[in-house]
């Protein structure tokens, strides 16, 4: 008996240390999440509901965001709202790994307000005009915006894998993946050193603050090259809305043979027919880069006949340093050497 009673009371003390380290934690995160607002001047147009952090993962939920700046309010009819962010930053000692994850969900903007409120409303077709018109014109009046990013830097290879996702629900979410290598740790310790002591708001000075770092940093930042990138679309309804809404603009009905994805799939195969038809040695790299081309168009054509996910990953024989970036619009043989793979 007096085991179980003495048991029972250290469990309840150690409980109750858990309970009130928990406790702790809440309200020593709130006290940081609030004291970071006003420092930043941010207090004045952000509010937010709760927050509940967990000190075992490190892990933060903020819940019912509200941005109400009177310039966002007179675009949208309304405040900006975000119904949960979610945090997880592992800050970690030197020469260790790095990673930051950061989740919005519930981020709602109203498309028919935004577009009266910036004089633009009515599209009639599809091709040549903004996002707003568009997606006003597909059906959709209201957008709920989802979106995750997850970083991650390894000093020991001194690589950055950066991972962005953005969705839409009943439209589709695009996933976003790049490599970067070449990032000595040092820099992004002064990086994030120089960003702490910049003011936001003096545009100027943080201009001349980020062109001397590149100046004394030069020789580095020109290592750095991108390994690989790769793009990914998931279709959640926007293609069937596409499909429907060219129809209509061309008057054709649904189950006309010659419908508008038809027509879509007539123009790939158009493309594709160039490819087999180009003279070899115009194309870097030869037969491969045809055959890989080739792949490339068939699966987009199993896209468009049924649309459920299509995906591109562009890998270059060897890192594209980041001067050689804007070359890659003109440069087509800069741009072929790499491994292109299509999937869908």
């Amino acid at each position: 008996m007096n085991k179980l009673i003495k048991s029972l009371i250290g469990g309840g003390i150690v409980a109750g240390a858990l309970g009130g380290s928990w406790m702790y934690a809440q309200s020593t995160a709130k006290d940081k999440l609030d004291t970071y607002l006003r420092a930043n001047r941010l207090d004045r147009v952000l509010s937010y509901g709760e927050i509940n952090y967990n000190p075992l993962s490190g892990k933060a939920e903020i819940t019912d965001i509200k941005v109400f700046d009177d310039n966002v309010a007179k675009l949208l009819d309304g405040d900006l709202k975000i119904d949960k962010l979610t945090l997880l930053a592992l800050e970690t000692e030197p020469g260790a790994d790095n990673t930051l994850h950061i989740k919005w969900e519930g981020l709602n903007i109203n498309l028919l307000a935004l577009a009266r409120n910036t004089g633009v409303y009515r599209v009639s077709r599809l091709e040549n005009t903004s996002p707003v018109p568009t997606l006003i014109a597909l059906g959709y009046d209201r957008v709920t915006l989802n979106g995750e990013v997850d970083y991650h830097y390894s000093p020991d290879d001194e690589t950055i894998n950066l991972t962005a996702k953005f969705g839409i629900d009943q439209l589709g979410e695009i996933t976003e993946s790049v490599s970067v290598v070449n990032v000595r740790e040092f820099l992004l310790r002064d990086l994030a050193r120089l960003e702490s002591q910049l003011d936001p708001e003096n545009i100027f000075q943080t201009m001349q603050a980020f062109e001397e770092f590149g100046r004394e940093n030069e020789s580095n930042l020109r290592r750095i090259g991108i390994k690989s990138v790769a793009l990914r679309y998931d279709d959640k309804g926007l293609m069937e809305r596409i499909y429907a809404f060219g129809d209509v603009e061309q008057i054709r009905l649904p189950d006309d043979p010659s419908g508008f994805p038809e027509e879509l799939v007539r123009r790939i195969s158009k493309v594709e027919k160039e490819i087999q038809r180009a003279d070899i040695s115009d194309i870097p790299g030869g037969n491969k880069t045809r055959e890989m081309l080739l792949d490339a168009v068939s699966r987009t054509t199993d896209f468009l006949e049924d649309p459920d996910f299509i995906s591109l990953s562009w890998t270059p024989r060897r890192p594209i340093q980041l001067d050689q970036l804007n070359r890659l619009n003109r440069d087509k043989e800069l741009l072929l050497q790499a491994e292109i793979k299509v999937d869908s």
